[in-house]
């Protein structure tokens, strides 16, 4: 186990860059790039609320699905728009085998949005390769430093933190 964890360590300082975090309110966002866990309760309903409000304000958007293959897993394999890592893509580390889409990682997206409520390597791992301006997660137990926006544990659903997420963005003006 602390082999598996200190290679975990090495790709993750592998992927470590100095940026600067810019401020996007959530209605400025033209595009946006979002993680998810398949396994975690109510994400369709949060992730269907995401997808219409993004469709409203005509938002280009992808997603990244990690699928762990449990029991009561949302499938969003009929959706367009949304890349699925399951189990058997991710090595003995969890590092995925293939390379990410390049929709995420050539273009700088505005906004990233971790839906993951627990610390996964995995999703800290994708979170870090993604290119995008501003990077929101859930706040958890382990790294936190792969955003640059942590939404407070109000609540542990993941449309709630959604609406949190959506009304901080938009509540804070930038200093111009």
């Amino acid at each position: 186990m602390f082999f598996k964890k200190r290679q975990q360590r090495r790709a993750i300082e592998k992927l470590r860059t100095v940026r600067v975090p810019e401020f996007v309110p959530f209605e400025g966002a033209k595009r946006v790039a979002f993680i998810l866990e398949a396994d975690e309760p109510g994400i369709s309903e949060a992730v269907d609320a995401l997808v219409s409000l993004l469709r409203e304000n005509k938002t280009v958007w992808r997603a990244v699905v990690i699928d762990a293959g449990k029991k009561n897993t949302a499938d969003f394999s009929a959706y367009d728009n949304f890349d699925i890592i399951r189990k058997c893509d991710l090595n003995f580390y969890g590092l995925p085998k293939v390379g990410l889409n390049p929709w995420f990682t050539e273009e700088t997206s505005d906004l990233l949005l971790d839906f993951s409520r627990d610390y996964n390597f995995t999703t800290e791992y994708i979170a870090r390769q993604i290119n995008a301006r501003l990077k929101a997660g859930r706040y958890s137990a382990g790294d936190e430093s792969a955003y640059d926006f942590i939404t407070p544990p109000a609540d542990t659903s993941a449309i709630s933190f959604l609406r949190q997420t959506i009304f901080f963005l938009n509540s804070i003006k930038p200093a111009n």
